[in-house]
């Protein structure tokens, strides 16, 4: 069965309104992948679509939490943290993957937190 798709612009901008919702809590939140996929504009999530939706996700300045380089979930009702890229969150997030980082880890964690 082939999978519809939103026109360009219409799936983009659905993809730049999720990421402002992100921004709008705080830079980071936790969110259907049925939800992204309907941002995305498809019927079905599958290992190429999650590429795709990874790919504007980026686009529009987000990026998820997991492993560097993993993919998205391809079951619709998982959930994942998506993040702004250009938030404390994404900051914290890389210095906690940078495994020299620790005391810049543990410098961030007390800004956040105002420590």
């Amino acid at each position: 069965m082939r999978q519809m798709r939103a026109p360009l612009e219409g799936h983009m901008a659905a993809m730049e309104e999720v990421a402002k919702r992100v921004a709008a809590a705080g830079g980071y939140m936790k969110i259907s992948m049925r939800e992204l996929r309907e941002a995305h504009g498809t019927l079905k999530l599958g290992r190429g679509v999650v590429q795709e939706i990874h790919k504007e996700m980026t686009a529009v300045g987000l990026e998820h939490c997991g492993h560097p380089g993993s993919d998205l979930p391809t079951s619709q009702g998982a959930s994942v943290w998506v993040y702004s890229q250009n938030s404390p969150v994404a900051d914290l997030i890389e210095a906690v993957r940078d495994t020299d980082g620790a005391e810049k880890t543990i410098q961030q964690i007390r800004d956040l937190v105002g420590a």
